[in-house]
């Protein structure tokens, strides 16, 4: 897998070695494949009313969705950012060494392709530091791995012959182990409105019921019901409601607007907001805004793992 996935690299340095007319054919026909969707995507945007929204979410807003952690104190805390952040710089410098040197040569123009791929990926450590973020910014700089080994090295028998071995050793794990951790975990097949087929556990199913029971209820009494958590849309589905930005209340999915902002919003009409009776631990969730709206309202008791706090 490592040798395939470097000789691909190696294709647009193949497509610098033809004419220049057939090189800029190439190169405008993988733009206009890249442009396709976009120009998609921006036309379904214009047509259904929804760029401001877009705009406001996924870029004007983005300042906000951040950690107050940085991949420095994650590398003293954790050894896998540590190896991540101390060696991926030792190979982008190696590579980079490698790649000008040999800059003529298929194999330099290889490592340079490469290394602007993984370059143009480092946007990706912005503006969240967390393991996701990392991992899909690291994954194209191991490409460049097999690269630095001896040569043929991919094309030995054992070498193959262990790292078909690894693969199918990992695919049968994860087909044996799903399965046994959906039996063991008394999960069922749910028939929940819009969850229909779903494997969820016994328990899972019995706190949807419980709570939507109570989100219906307090509807019929003339109530506004939002659930400050970010598995309100696992309530609201069934009911086919939808709360823009309350079903999904975390930093950085709330826009430019802030959560004090919309929570004041909120309490102009009789609400009731059922809010996490455990600590949130994810850094996203606003728990100032939260704790400060919990001393303006009433406490009215709790409903599966949320406490109620109403206007009225």
């Amino acid at each position: 897998m490592p040798g395939a996935s470097w000789r691909g690299g190696r294709y647009p340095c193949v497509c610098l070695k033809k004419s220049k007319k057939e090189t800029g054919v190439l190169a405008l026909a993988r733009t206009i494949g890249i442009m396709i969707p976009c120009f998609v995507f921006l036309f379904y945007l214009l047509l259904t009313g929804t760029f401001d929204d877009f705009w406001d979410m996924a870029v004007a807003g983005i300042s906000t969705f951040t950690s107050k952690y940085s991949y420095i104190e994650l590398a003293k805390e954790e050894w896998g950012y540590t190896i991540g952040c101390v060696g991926a710089p030792i190979l982008i410098f190696i590579s980079l060494i490698l790649g000008v040197r040999k800059r003529k040569e298929l194999y330099g123009q290889t490592l340079l392709v490469i290394l602007l791929y993984g370059v143009g990926g480092l946007i990706n450590l912005y503006p969240l530091a967390n393991a996701y973020h990392f991992a899909t910014t690291v994954i194209p700089f191991l490409l460049l791995i097999p690269a630095l080994l001896p040569s043929g090295l991919w094309q030995k028998k054992p070498i193959c012959l262990l790292g078909g071995t690894a693969v199918a050793a990992a695919l049968c794990f994860f087909v044996a182990y799903i399965p046994y951790d959906v039996a063991s975990d008394n999960h069922l097949c749910t028939t929940l409105d819009q969850f229909e087929g779903v494997f969820i556990s016994d328990s899972m199913e019995e706190d949807i019921l419980e709570v939507t029971a109570y989100v219906q209820e307090q509807q019929e009494d003339g109530m506004t019901v939002y659930i400050l958590d970010n598995r309100a849309a696992s309530y609201f589905l069934p009911l086919h409601q939808y709360h823009k930005y309350y079903d999904m209340f975390l930093l950085g999915n709330l826009g430019t607007t802030s959560p004090e902002e919309l929570l004041e919003q909120a309490c102009e009409e009789d609400v009731v907001f059922l809010i996490p009776n455990s600590e949130k631990k994810e850094w996203q969730y606003p728990r100032s805004a939260v704790n400060a709206l919990k001393k303006e309202l009433n406490y009215a008791g709790s409903v599966g793992e949320f406490d109620v706090y109403r206007t009225a």
